[in-house]
């Protein structure tokens, strides 16, 4: 005869189950060929920028050191702003939410779950999850996004919130 009792450290260990979907981000393959283009000018900026101020004898007439440090902090900030739009995964986090429900081996309810308290009353039939109102299911990266607004190219990424 069979136990079908749980025992205390295995509900604890129940509870704590999380599932973690990697969403998908602008790294994601395939790559898009003008966001490559945008990666080579970005770094090669960069790299034009500090090779001409590490020699600094070539140096245009009237052309100060401070002129090319804030150029060169710009153009660092370009790529670091850049890789931060780029890795961003804008995923629905509701999906993550029932993903973590659905292991647990609980009922995710769609009552007041969504964004500002709302119901969820949308169902994506692609990623098999309710979703917030504003949340469209964008074809290229094949997951919802929240606000959806379009998918960039430069990026390889969606836009949204």
């Amino acid at each position: 005869m069979q136990n079908n009792k749980t025992s205390p450290h295995e509900m604890a260990n129940k509870e704590q189950t999380t599932v973690y979907v990697k969403g998908r981000n602008g790294f994601s393959c395939p790559l898009h060929w003008q966001q490559v283009l945008v990666w080579a000018v970005s770094l090669g900026n960069v790299a034009l920028v500090f090779t001409i101020f590490l020699m600094q004898k070539v140096l245009p007439r009237g052309v100060t050191t401070s002129v090319l440090v804030v150029f060169s902090l710009l153009s660092c900030m370009i790529v670091i702003v850049n890789y931060w739009v780029t890795a961003a995964c804008v995923q629905d986090p509701i999906i993550q939410k029932q993903l973590n429900f659905k292991a647990q081996g609980k009922r995710f309810s769609t009552k007041k779950a969504g964004v500002d308290g709302r119901n969820l009353n949308l169902w994506c039939n692609l990623c098999k999850a309710f979703v917030n109102d504003s949340t469209k299911h964008c074809g290229l990266c094949n997951q919802c996004t929240l606000s959806f607004d379009h998918h960039c190219n430069w990026l390889n990424n969606c836009i949204g919130a």
